[in-house]
Order: structure tokens, then C-alpha cells, then sequence
């Protein structure tokens, strides 16, 4: 801004709107206190914000410094909020972390239909081929895919599996790995599936960004640490 009085000299003065970070601590009880809110959300949250729970930059980034974190494409806060249909404000998304944190578990939740379907069809798929082909070898079961300390599996897959939050061990269902991926990257593709045509199954472990080969997002979300 600047002003000037009468013929004294042009003066100016810089100001600009900061906000403050919530603790991680906060931030994780937040989304164990956020209904609905599935097992991976603190994995997804955590990735999403850089690792370290940010809804504005960094005190250090020069420049920057305390306003709204903005990541790539157009995403914002600790979940990386781009406006969607799952979310409700997305403007409050930008400036405050509690709104931002329900809209991502929103976000996730919209996905669950889907993941949810894409499993049941591959699964379906790939009992209906041996059902019509009973003189081939035994079922080829979908294989277990260890992703750091989680191992996605056909057994009880149907459903979701309840695990709990301590860094141990995680059995889960590959319809979650479907709805980790769909967070960020092709809704269209399932992350394990049937093909009938060569008779295996497949694993999309790869998400579209932007039109181009992107990261494993799965691996990355579920790359993250989280307290003991």
C-alpha cells in the first residue's frame, strides 16, 4: 500500500494476511475425532501436507512465509484441498485446517463407492472365468502386495478391514488401496484387477497426473511415518 501527503514524498507500507499452524498432535486428533474418517486418512493427511501437517507455509520459506500452503496442481492445507463435489467450503478450506481436514476425509469417503465397486468386479471377474472354465488348474488368487507396513490381500477384502494406528503390521482389503489411490490419481483405473483375456491379475499401482505417468501413490501416502 502505499499514500502520499500533499508534495511530501511517497510512502509505502507491506501488509498481508498470516495464519498459524496446527500441531501435528492436533492435527491427529482431529482425524480420529472426524466421523467416518477410514484408517489411511492420517496416512493420506500426512503425505498430502508435506509430512509435516502444514495448512500455510513454513515460517522459513521466504517470501511465503505462514500463507496458504498451495501444492501442485491447485491444492491447499493439510490435505491438499483442490474443490471438489465432496467438499462444502472450499474458501475455508484454504484458511482454516479444521474445515480442510474434514473436507479431505469427505473427500475420501466419496471414493469408498467406487473403490468398493472396481474390487466386487474384479473379484466377480476373475470367479466367473474359472467358474465357466472348471477343466483349467485351481483359482489364481489375487496375490498379497506387502506396501511398506501394509499387506493388501484378497481374504476378507470384501469389506474393509478396522486396523489400528500404531505402526504395526496392516492387513487390508485391496478395495482400500483403490480408495488411497482415487485420493489423487485415476478413479477410472483399480489398483488390483482381473484379466480375463491373459488370465492374471494385474496391478494399476501407477496414478495419471496431469496426463502423464505419475508417482505410486499408494506407496508414497502409506510411505509417511506415523507416532507410535
Amino acid at each position: 500500500m502505499s499514500w502520499q501527503v500533499g508534495t511530501s514524498p511517497t510512502q509505502s507500507y507491506q501488509f498481508g494476511l498470516w495464519g498459524t499452524n496446527p500441531s501435528p498432535s492436533v492435527v491427529q486428533a482431529a482425524l480420529a475425532n472426524t466421523p467416518g474418517a477410514p484408517w489411511y486418512s492420517e496416512f493420506i493427511v500426512k503425505w498430502e501436507s508435506g509430512e509435516k501437517y502444514l495448512q500455510f507455509n513454513a515460517p522459513t520459506v521466504p517470501g511465503i512465509f505462514l500463507t496458504p500452503d498451495l501444492g501442485p496442481p491447485c491444492g491447499f492445507g493439510v490435505g491438499q484441498i483442490e474443490g471438489t463435489s465432496a467438499t462444502k467450503n472450499f474458501s475455508s478450506d484454504i484458511w482454516n485446517w479444521q474445515t480442510n481436514i474434514a473436507d479431505a476425509v469427505a473427500i475420501m469417503l466419496s471414493k469408498q463407492p467406487t473403490g468398493h465397486t472396481q474390487w466386487n468386479q474384479a473379484y466377480s471377474s476373475y470367479r466367473d472365468y474359472f467358474v465357466l472354465n472348471f477343466d483349467l488348474p485351481g483359482f489364481v488368487q489375487p496375490p498379497c502386495e506387502m506396501v511398506n507396513n501394509v499387506t493388501f490381500n484378497y481374504y476378507n477384502s470384501l469389506a474393509s478391514v478396522g486396523v489400528i494406528l500404531d505402526n504395526r503390521p496392516i492387513n487390508a482389503s485391496y478395495e482400500d488401496a483403490n480408495n488411497i489411490k482415487h485420493y489423487n490419481g485415476n478413479i477410472s483405473t483399480p489398483y488390483m484387477d482381473w484379466n480375463t483375456g491373459k488370465e492374471y491379475w494385474v496391478a494399476n499401482r501407477w496414478n495419471i497426473v496431469n496426463s502423464t505417468q505419475g508417482q505410486c501413490y499408494v506407496n508414497s501416502a502409506l510411505s509417511v511415518s506415523l507416532p507410535q
